[in-house]
Formats: C-alpha cells, structure tokens, sequence
C-alpha cells in the first residue's frame, strides 16, 4: 500500500474540523493529488512542481478556477497530514509520523516552492520524528533547513523560534551538549512566553526538557524547581477545564480559550507522568511533591474522559 493513503476517516475528520477547502473534492481526487507528487515521471522542468494529468477546459476562466481549487486542497491537505503526523508523534509513532510530514513537506513545496518559512513546521516535524528514531544526524538536517528558512524570514512567528530552539535543545541533550541544550531551551521559552506567556502549556513544555536536562547534570534543585513550574502550570490549566462528561454535555458552553488540542494533551500526560517518575527518584513515592504530581495526573486523565483515547503510560 502506498504510504501516500488517505483513508475516509482522515478525510472524514478534516472535514469535521472545517476545512472548507475540501468541499468541492471527494477523498479519491484527494488521493489523486497526494499519488501524483510520487510520481517523479510528472515533473516539469520549472522548480519540479507535480502535474496532474492535462484536462480540456472550454475556457481560461475555467481553467485557472480548477488550478485555485487545487491549490485550496492541497493548503488544506498540508494541514490535514500535519496534525495526522503530530498525533503519531505524540502518541510514540515515530515512523508513520516521518511518513505524514514527508507528504506535508511535499504538498508545501509544490504550493510554495523551497526555503519558505511555511516549510518550517513540516522540517520541525521530521526532526523530531527522527530524533525520535534515534537517527540524529537527520534531525540535525532537518532542524538546519528549518533554522535557514527562519534566518531568510526573521519576522516569522515567535511560535516558529520556540519550536526551533526546543528542538535543537532536545537534540543537543541527546548528544550530551548539555550547556548548549540549556542555552536552546532558555531561548524556547523566552520566545513562547512572548507568543502565548510563561504561564502557558506550551511554554511548559521547554520548563520540563530544561529539567531533564539539570536532571542530567545531576543538578537535582534545579530540575525539581523546573518541574515545579510544570505542575504548576498544568494544575491551573487542568482545573480550569471542564471533564469529560460535562465538556459533552455541553459542548457549546465551552470557551474556546480553555481547549486543549489532542497533541496538547498526550503531551500534557506524558510529561506529568515523568514528572512523576522524576520526583519518585528525586525525593521519595511518600513525599508530597510526588503527591502533587499523581493528583495533577489524574486531573489530566479526568478533563480527557470521553474525549480521546488515552492509552496508559
């Protein structure tokens, strides 16, 4: 089976999140688009951008209204393999994620062309796909096509820098450059806390590597101060959001602030159950900080009934 699939429930689901784009498409021209950017024998000359096979119009308006449908899908698609790759990154999927971003970057290149900052998030995914995968000469590649891109349009998000420098941490701690994983994450957070501030979950989540990382150093203080932060953070946000039951009783009630995304979530579980392991190494399973770590575990899974599948970790 092609790695190129995209199967009814995906199409299904993007639908579901209204994407527009992809009203006037059924999943078989979907699949059309995605199998024609495997077929090196389909590119032109200029920039080798896929072609689909000629189609006869009855006139030029006709024709440039397809080729803005298609560009329409295509936008929508990267979206759609995006989060599919984000969601087999978060839940340890490390290989069918490579293969899900891979199509994301292809269909973002045939729509943009090379070294534009809206490749970045595809290059972000496939770096820490393969760091996953133990392959970090890949993800080094990956990370310096990312930082290149970033470098070429400095006024791009401070989202994008956050990402970036975290991945870089994460990479550099895996080959035990731990000063230099530090100064990365320290700019990880410096730049998520102007996007979102420091009292997000996303920031936190360059809190916790940072702790991993004085973990590593055997500076203990600094990492249970580090994850300290992290429980903070997510116990606010756990408590401010609805569980399970009442969320589906009431969808509509719920302030879109308050969300969580599925990857926000698997993220949130699997660093607080570290946290967790952490802190029982660190301090004792008796003490109460191991305590508070459990209760705000628990919180977690609590807020997440009935609204993904939670495998236990």
């Amino acid at each position: 089976m092609s790695s190129s699939i995209l199967s009814a429930e995906t199409f299904s689901a993007a639908r579901a999140q209204g994407i527009s784009e992809l009203e006037n498409f059924d999943v078989d021209q979907l699949q059309a688009i995605l199998l024609d950017l495997d077929r090196p024998e389909r590119s032109s000359g200029r920039g080798g951008k896929a072609k689909l096979p000629p189609i006869a119009f009855s006139n030029e308006e006709e024709r440039k209204k397809l080729e803005e449908n298609l560009t329409k899908a295509k936008r929508a698609l990267i979206d759609v393999k995006r989060v599919e790759a984000t969601k087999h990154l978060v839940h340890g999927n490390f290989e069918q994620s490579v293969v899900e971003a891979t199509h994301a970057l292809k269909l973002c290149m045939d729509v943009h062309g090379s070294g534009k900052v809206e490749l970045v998030p595809c290059y972000l995914l496939l770096a820490e796909a393969n760091l996953g995968l133990g392959r970090q000469k890949h993800s080094a590649e990956y990370l310096a096509r990312a930082n290149w891109c970033i470098l070429k349009n400095p006024d791009c998000s401070n989202r994008l820098k956050s990402q970036l420098y975290r991945n870089f941490g994460k990479l550099y701690a895996s080959q035990g450059k731990h000063d230099e994983a530090l100064r990365q994450l320290a700019n990880d957070v410096y730049f998520s806390s102007l996007q979102v501030g420091p009292e997000h979950v996303d920031t936190a989540g360059g809190f916790y590597y940072m702790a991993t990382v004085f973990y590593l150093q055997q500076r203990i203080e600094c990492a249970l101060a580090m994850c300290d932060k992290v429980i903070e953070i997510w116990m606010k946000r756990a408590k401010a959001l609805p569980s399970g039951e009442s969320q589906a009783a009431g969808k509509g009630e719920v302030n879109e602030q308050n969300k969580l995304s599925e990857a926000q979530v698997m993220e949130g579980l699997q660093i607080v159950s570290k946290i967790v392991v952490l802190r029982e190494e660190a301090l004792g399973p008796e003490h109460v900080s191991t305590g508070e770590a459990c209760y705000a575990l628990g919180l977690l899974y609590q807020v997440c009934i009935d609204r993904i599948s939670i495998p236990i970790l």
